[in-house]
């Protein structure tokens, strides 16, 4: 587990750096609202260093857990869903970053982000067992999330000169917007139903209330 806590401070530093455009243009009391993979990576290291200490908490166990698995599979959607857009493809090695300045491929990078993401969706397994078995923060922690995709689409102002408002990841295209608002939003629930699923079926230790 401290393998797994060292390679999130890699993901949480390089995911931090990725959202410098956007915090330069964003308002410092909305950051929290714009770098959403370091921040689950954030939420889920948390997690793991009170499995560590011994001083796990089920509901930050389904927070960091569930965040997750939304951001980790709603961005391996995203990049296949607009490959143009983001240069991405599944093969290392294809299609060049025009005009960006990058020394390598764009569609290197996003390939690799797009299966460093499944790997984040992946590592919500390591707490599977340690997740709140009672609905009211299930309930809770999904609507924190749901209430976070609403302001991300909702907001009703443009602070990148994109065309379109929101706080969403400043890379996402303003294409079918209300569509990505509809497939995250979906993501968010089913994130946080097959987690509690998983909780129920795993048969993990009876601490795992809270």
């Amino acid at each position: 587990m401290i393998a797994v806590l060292l390679v999130n401070l890699g993901g949480i530093v390089y995911g931090f750096y990725y959202y410098l455009p956007q915090f330069a243009q964003t308002p410092v009391w909305l950051w929290p609202l714009v770098p959403d993979s370091p921040f689950a990576v954030l939420l889920m290291s948390i997690a793991l260093l009170l499995v560590l200490l011994d001083r796990s908490e089920p509901w930050v166990n389904l927070l960091g857990a569930g965040a997750m698995v939304k951001v980790g599979v709603w961005t391996a959607v995203i990049l296949a869903w607009f490959p143009e857009h983001f240069q991405f493809s599944y093969i290392p090695g294809g299609l060049d970053c025009t005009g960006t300045g990058l020394t390598f491929r764009c569609a290197d990078l996003n390939t690799w982000l797009f299966y460093l993401h499944l790997g984040m969706a992946a590592e919500a397994l390591l707490v599977i067992d340690l997740l709140p078995r009672r609905w009211p923060p299930v309930l809770a922690v999904g609507g924190a999330m749901l209430a976070a995709d609403i302001l991300d689409y909702a907001w009703p102002v443009d602070y990148l000169g994109r065309g379109c408002h929101g706080i969403f990841p400043h890379t996402v295209p303003c294409d079918h917007l209300f569509l990505t608002f509809l497939v995250t939003a979906l993501l968010t629930g089913l994130s946080i139903a097959l987690l509690y699923g998983g909780s129920l079926a795993s048969g993990g230790p009876a601490t795992a209330d809270p």
